[in-house]
């Protein structure tokens, strides 16, 4: 063998660790290819799963601020019902003991009557109610005659609890501080 059939075998040796090298780095290139590929896909699912999260999050709080909302706008439109009806009530249930005589109260004996069959137990809490019962009881014994002419004292008495107990009721403050409670309480 001469000097330049060893150079050719020194070539040749060297070409296929050179090829060798070429594929391993092909193959690293396309397994950090892969690699990207796997982590960008990750990525993708990752920020999708928080996208939806965050939209369901959103959803979800923009419900309960509606409904929180229509709670609000239920519980004002019941304190006014409650209002109309325990204000002409009480009022009512004053003109009775204000008349003179059985005669004179008939016509605030028939307004109380008609708010209180009609409405007081539907709008009322229990406790205004009951004293409203005793009321129209007592206004009932009364248009029976029993005893005097006058009004007797029991509807007078009857009458403090009954515009304490509609007093209550009606008290704005105590309707926000319930509004309050209520939102307190609620989770979000």
């Amino acid at each position: 063998m001469n000097l330049s059939d060893a150079s050719q075998i020194e070539v040749q040796k060297e070409i296929p660790k050179e090829a060798h090298q070429i594929i391993l780095t092909e193959a690293q290139i396309e397994n950090k290819l892969k690699k990207r590929e796997l982590t960008i896909r990750t990525i993708t699912i990752i920020s999708t799963f928080i996208g939806a999260a965050w939209g369901l999050w959103q959803y979800l709080e923009k419900r309960q601020q509606e409904i929180d909302t229509r709670r609000h706008e239920y519980e004002f439109a019941s304190f006014k019902e409650q209002k109309e009806t325990l204000y002409p009530l009480c009022t009512a249930a004053a003109e009775i003991i204000a008349s003179k005589n059985l005669e004179d109260a008939q016509k605030s004996i028939r307004e109380f009557e008609i708010i209180y069959y009609g409405q007081v137990g539907i709008i009322a809490d229990d406790s205004t109610a009951k004293v409203a019962q005793s009321f129209a009881s007592a206004v009932a014994e009364y248009k029976l005659g029993v005893g005097t002419d006058e009004p007797p004292s029991i509807l007078i008495q009857i009458l403090g609890e009954l515009t304490s107990k509609c007093k209550k009721n009606l008290a704005l403050d105590n309707m926000y501080k319930r509004k309050v409670l209520v939102a307190a309480k609620s989770p979000r």
